[in-house]
């Protein structure tokens, strides 16, 4: 009987702790993306328009804060030049790039945890569909996330390759507008997730 009592008082206990870590846990469903300071993902990028290859390193340079969020900064650049700087929020559910400091003006949204069949939208116009989970790179669990942002000056297409705790390690660009078209394959090559912040 007592050890009937125990096992009972057992089980009970590890089904409060296993429910106590899935409520206060909020990061498991954001390690898509791990951003800590000093992490970087270096990527090979090939303009089949331009019939040109060219590289971008994407690093996590800051961690600040705005409008009352915690905010890390991303800078990309091309030989040692910065092309480009994004603010990129974490929420219990999603993750968003921003392209300017006041958070205004949202470039990407990826709702977590992500799954196949999920589809999200921004304002009306930018759709994002989960279309499969498949290898790439030689990354064998790969989310294909298919992004489609239309308006009456451009058409964006985008196919990104996510992988859990690594983040984007592919993504095609199709893109039309009153600038030069551009039609890009990025390919992630090297990483480093800083896992001492």
């Amino acid at each position: 009987m007592m050890r009937m009592i125990f096992l009972f008082t057992l089980f009970g206990l590890l089904v409060l702790f296993t429910n106590c870590n899935k409520q206060n846990n909020p990061v498991e469903e954001i390690q898509y993306f791990q951003m800590p300071v000093g992490t970087y993902w270096n990527y090979q990028i090939y303009d089949s328009l331009l019939q040109e290859f060219d590289t971008i390193s994407i690093k996590v340079v800051n961690k600040t804060v705005i409008n009352n969020k915690s905010v890390f900064l991303w800078e990309f650049s091309n030989r040692d030049t910065i092309t480009d700087t994004l603010y990129v929020w974490n929420t219990p559910d999603s993750v968003c790039f921003y392209e300017n400091n006041n958070l205004t003006n949202l470039k990407w949204l990826f709702k977590f945890p992500i799954a196949v069949g999920e589809t999200w939208s921004i304002n009306g116009n930018d759709y994002y569909e989960v279309l499969s989970k498949e290898e790439v790179n030689h990354y064998s669990c790969s989310f294909k996330i298919n992004r489609k942002l239309q308006d009456p000056n451009y058409f964006i297409h985008e196919n990104i390759w996510m992988v859990d705790n690594v983040g984007i390690v592919k993504m095609t660009i199709d893109k039309f507008d009153l600038a030069p078209v551009k039609n890009q394959d990025w390919r992630l090559f090297s990483y480093y997730i800083n896992r001492r912040d």
